[in-house]
């Protein structure tokens, strides 16, 4: 949970490191997305994604669970046209909302079953390997964009 919760901290100290004219930029080595496609990519993987996920793993039944295409959505949603700031504060109030709720589950509420496309069956605490694992991929992009935007 922990790590999942990390996001309240790194994301707003990398922003702080970035200036507000570079946020569009996309660089080469750096994975496909520009600093605000990132944030809005987390933004709505969170909302649309994970939290859809864990919602109606909780409700039980072991549901199926569409994917994303992520790509698909920043060029769907215009994620270069948009402000920075109601990404960042969503996804952050998300977050700590979703900790908060997880923290309190019961140990067999993990347990529980859903099958994700494209990957199969998958426990609840699967999933939030899944969404970890998926969090620590656009921190290191970020983190290796930031340097390059930020470099002398």
């Amino acid at each position: 949970m922990n790590e999942l919760a990390s996001l309240a901290t790194w994301l707003p100290a990398l922003l702080e490191r970035v200036p507000e004219s570079t946020l569009r930029e996309r660089r080469e080595g750096c994975g496909a997305f520009s600093i605000l496609e990132h944030v809005w990519h987390l933004h709505d993987i969170d909302a649309l994604g994970y939290l859809v996920r864990i919602r109606r793993t909780l409700a039980g039944g072991s549901p199926s669970l569409p994917d994303l295409d992520g790509d698909r959505l920043a060029k769907e949603r215009r994620y270069q046209e948009r402000a920075l700031a109601p990404a960042l504060r969503a996804v952050l109030r998300r977050r700590r909302a979703v900790i908060a709720r997880l923290r309190k589950l019961k140990d067999a509420d993990f347990a529980r079953t859903a099958t994700l496309e494209g990957a199969g069956l998958l426990t609840l605490g699967e999933i939030l390997a899944r969404w970890r694992t998926h969090d620590l991929g656009h921190r290191v992009e970020m983190e290796r964009l930031a340097a390059e935007l930020t470099a002398p």
